[in-house]
């Protein structure tokens, strides 16, 4: 059981498609059109999965697709990001397991490296990895009263996003956090927590599992739908919230 925790869940991590796309342009650049099957099979022995797979996608956008790809883009706001970053600080609140299972992407290096590309400030608030609801909001508050920026948005991964939202809820929010980015978060409790504590034997199952992953038992019933953390259903109004 150890053993197989340790298993990646993913081949890779998330990659930057931005970057992806460049390097694939660049790739193409030097193969003679038509792309053929064992092109792309080369660049994935070579260059990887990933950069094969964006390889054939570019291939395709020089086709009829690409004039339908250039209708969405051109839906999408040309403004200089970077503008917009020089003044605000983004604080990443990481899902579980992220020290674990880093290819997950909930450890938020995506999201930061990303960011930072278009000129914001951007830092992991480190979390225990398989700590409580309760101990990481200790952990946020105290990062978040040491933090200087005059202008702080919470960006949240996974089970982060039950974090932030408890702390927004519950702690003396300064006026300096102006906003809340919530990525496939989850906010409002969990029916896979409620089903596995059910019955007494399935609880009992459970506090021996956390016990031997040195998991925190206090996360599966913090979870739980009908946990007094969900109670709490008012939010601070001057706060943007993306979900």
């Amino acid at each position: 059981m150890m053993k197989s925790l340790r298993i990646p869940l993913f081949s890779t991590a998330m990659s930057d498609e931005v970057l992806l796309s460049k390097k694939a342009k660049a790739l193409l650049s030097s193969y003679p059109l038509p792309l053929m099957p064992k092109d792309i099979l080369y660049i994935s022995q070579r260059y990887g999965v990933d950069l094969a797979t964006r390889c054939y996608y570019e291939y395709l956008l020089q086709s009829r697709h690409g004039e339908f790809k250039q209708l969405i883009d051109d839906c999408i706001p040309t403004d200089d990001i970077s503008k917009m970053g020089q003044d605000i600080k983004l604080l990443i609140i990481p899902g579980m397991f992220y020290k674990e299972h880093p290819e997950v992407g909930a450890d938020g290096q995506l999201v930061i490296s990303i960011a930072r590309q278009c000129g914001f400030s951007a830092e992991l608030v480190e979390t225990i990895s398989k700590g409580s609801i309760v101990e990481n909001v200790a952990i946020i508050k105290h990062r978040i009263a040491q933090e200087q920026a005059a202008k702080i948005w919470l960006v949240s991964m996974s089970k982060g996003g039950s974090e932030v939202r408890h702390y927004l809820q519950s702690c003396d929010v300064p006026a300096t956090v102006k906003g809340w980015l919530n990525i496939a978060g989850v906010n409002q409790g969990s029916p896979h927590a409620a089903r596995k504590l059910s019955n007494i034997s399935k609880k009992l199952f459970y506090v021996i599992l956390c016990k031997l992953m040195n998991v925190n038992y206090q996360v599966l019933t913090e979870l739980h739908p009908e946990h007094h953390i969900w109670e709490n259903t008012t939010w601070h109004k001057e706060i943007d919230c993306v979900h």
